[in-house]
């Protein structure tokens, strides 16, 4: 699963290799949830556990080997408590449906499954940061310098204004961050008109 708001800044084999040996893959969304008495409505068993949290917006995984959590994710979510309807009548506890997935990866026992990739080196989710690009490739691949974490980033996921979607969010992306989304937006362009 990609979310339509990240860009690949980097072949991602790596990641598939490691779903194929059965490892759940996602980048660091926060620190450590601690899922409080409210989760009592997945199971007793889950409140007081702590998982890292991962984010969904780039989530691989064998669909066959983890069809638990896939199907129980996908009837969840419909139940969630942060849907339009609130998710009557279940209310599901857990921030959209990433907090859903998480609290399912406790409850299915496997958060010693994921392998849990690093902010920076990753992606930029849920810091303000300042991109660079180093370079453009002649098969139109780019490398990224992460400037915060001085690292080489992966991938590029714009939270918060879309550029797409408002003149306020042409300014708030930093550094290049905008240039890695509009060169592939260009060169998909360029490309359907030869």
């Amino acid at each position: 699963m990609v979310d339509a708001d990240i860009v690949l800044l980097s072949r991602v084999d790596d990641v598939f290799e490691a779903s194929e040996r059965g490892e759940i893959v996602a980048g660091c969304d926060a620190c450590d949830l601690t899922f409080d008495e409210e989760y009592a409505a997945y199971s007793r068993k889950i409140v007081g556990k702590s998982i890292a949290g991962i984010n969904s917006g780039l989530l691989c995984l064998d669909v066959n080997l983890h069809w638990d959590l896939i199907g129980l994710w996908a009837y969840s979510s419909n139940y969630g408590a942060y849907s339009p309807h609130k998710g009557y009548p279940l209310s599901l506890p857990g921030w959209g449906d990433q907090g859903l997935l998480n609290a399912l990866l406790v409850l299915l026992d496997k958060q010693e499954q994921c392998r849990i990739l690093p902010h920076g080196v990753w992606h930029d989710f849920r810091y303000v940061t300042t991109l660079k690009i180093l370079e453009e490739n002649a098969d139109a691949s780019l490398v990224v310098l992460n400037c915060e974490q001085n690292s080489v980033q992966r991938i590029n996921h714009c939270v918060g204004y879309k550029w797409w979607q408002s003149e306020a969010g042409l300014h708030h992306a930093n550094g290049d961050k905008l240039k890695c989304f509009r060169h592939f937006s260009e060169l998909n362009l360029a490309n359907r008109r030869c």
